[in-house]
């Protein structure tokens, strides 16, 4: 009889531990992701540069670590870039801490058929608009979560 409490109360620990780990993983999974910063690094009629900033914000209580991301960067819901990353290992910290991510997206507007797109960007900021769609890979021990993006703003955020 004694066994099987024992059994019964290591079980209920393993389920409760399992749990726990899940819950905090739907937090990590809802949790704020927005753009923090957008700079144009370089534009010319051959080649466009600019770097994105990703804000994480953690509200789980553990760390988890980023592991890969693959995004679609669009400009006034163009595709113009693809940025794949599958060795970040960036840690997140946990308990509301934020974390930056930044990357550089680099692209040819005239293979894209986009230079008229470009001058009228650079003409009328206000109405352009950056949008960040992908998934975001994250781990924490045996727990591997994917996160989607879709995150649109105004360029005239950032300037």
């Amino acid at each position: 009889m004694k066994k099987l409490l024992y059994a019964i109360g290591l079980g209920g620990i393993i389920y409760g531990a399992y749990r726990y780990y899940q819950i905090q993983s739907d937090i990590l999974y809802y949790s704020k992701i927005k753009m923090s910063g957008l700079k144009i690094k370089q534009a010319t009629a051959e080649l466009i540069i600019f770097e994105v900033k990703l804000k994480v914000t953690n509200n789980s209580e553990f760390a988890f670590t980023l592991m890969k991301y693959n995004l679609g960067i669009y400009i006034n819901n163009n595709k113009v870039s693809d940025v794949k990353n599958s060795n970040v290992n960036e840690v997140l910290e946990g308990n509301g801490s934020t974390s930056e991510i930044s990357f550089d997206v680099k692209f040819n507007p005239k293979q894209f058929g986009l230079l008229d797109l470009f001058r009228q960007v650079l003409s009328s900021l206000k109405k352009t608009v950056v949008g960040v769609r992908g998934d975001m890979k994250i781990k924490k021990g045996i727990l591997n979560i994917d996160i989607p993006l879709d995150l649109t703003y105004k360029v005239d955020d950032f300037v």
